[in-house]
């Protein structure tokens, strides 16, 4: 990318990161922990000490960029699209534009914190300019709202995914024919992203939906057992016993093969629940949708 690229893209970081670092509850229930208060003064002061043992955990914690500012600042790094090498380009040219930002607490109350330029680094590391997913799934999600677009967005560039062809063949079909109207449907992309992480990355997705399924089948199965057993008896019985009761919980796995079989039913027209009648075959390397389909049995 061209240095004048570069700049371009670093003044419209900063015009964003100027309004502010929102922080949540958690970093001040932390704070609170550490200094027995959360009074931005203080921490304006212990900031700047080099001394101070929790300085650098403190720093971390408060340049960490949340999900409303990952959103607004999508369309700037899509546009972007850096390459790995601009990275370090893009952080010095935001540290040179300004090294300042603010970070804002639950209360309204406003910290300023001079970054240096390691931490810089870090804040627009955080951001994972290099990692815009193909193009092929922005052009899926155009029909989407534009918050619903903006959020699922982040999420493919945060997922820390390598885009091989049927990751992305597999997300563009997902992104298209999912209803983006449906209240879950960033849940959805979540997991199909979880999904796709566990899964061979250069085997087309869909044929391990079914396989999936039947795991949280016997996983839920189990889960039922456990909570007759404790029905029946206690828990310190059943250990006293020699039982072992593993941590499954039934309403989460529910939940995660209704995800599943969401995904299925966009992605290859059928639930992976019919998937699961289907005789076991060579799929070979297909590695599109439709292609599948058809070799399963389907409409296609």
């Amino acid at each position: 990318m061209l240095e004048s690229e570069i700049r371009q893209t670093a003044d419209a970081l900063n015009r964003v990161l100027q309004e502010g670092l929102s922080q949540d509850e958690a970093v001040v229930h932390y704070l609170e922990n550490v200094l027995g208060e959360c009074d931005p003064e203080r921490l304006a002061a212990l900031a700047m000490d080099k001394d101070f043992d929790e300085r650098e955990a403190v720093i971390d914690m408060l340049l960490y960029p949340g999900e409303t500012l990952k959103r607004r600042l999508e369309p700037v790094l899509e546009r972007a699209a850096l390459a790995p090498a601009d990275v370090p380009k893009l952080a010095g040219a935001v540290f040179e534009a300004s090294s300042l930002v603010e970070a804002v607490f639950p209360d309204g109350s406003r910290l300023a914190l001079r970054m240096t330029p390691e931490e810089a680094a870090v804040l627009v590391g955080r951001l994972r300019p290099a990692d815009t997913p193909p193009p092929a799934l922005a052009a899926a999600l155009q029909d989407a709202p534009k918050e619903t677009a903006a959020a699922a967005k982040v999420r493919l560039r945060h997922a820390r995914l390598s885009w091989s062809r049927p990751r992305t063949r597999f997300m563009e079909s997902l992104l298209r024919r999912l209803d983006h109207a449906r209240d879950d449907f960033l849940d959805v992309v979540s997991w199909a992203l979880a999904f796709l992480d566990a899964a061979p990355e250069n085997e087309p997705p869909a044929v391990f939906l079914g396989p999936r399924r039947r795991e949280l089948a016997a996983h839920l199965k189990s889960a039922r057992r456990q909570e007759k057993a404790l029905l029946s008896s206690n828990f310190e019985t059943l250990l006293m016993q020699g039982a072992r009761l593993p941590h499954l919980h039934p309403a989460s796995l529910i939940r995660e093969m209704e995800m599943l079989d969401a995904c299925s039913l966009a992605v290859l027209g059928r639930t992976a629940a019919s998937l699961d009648m289907v005789e076991e075959r060579d799929l070979g390397d297909i590695d599109d949708a439709a292609r599948l389909m058809k070799l399963l049995g389907g409409s296609g």
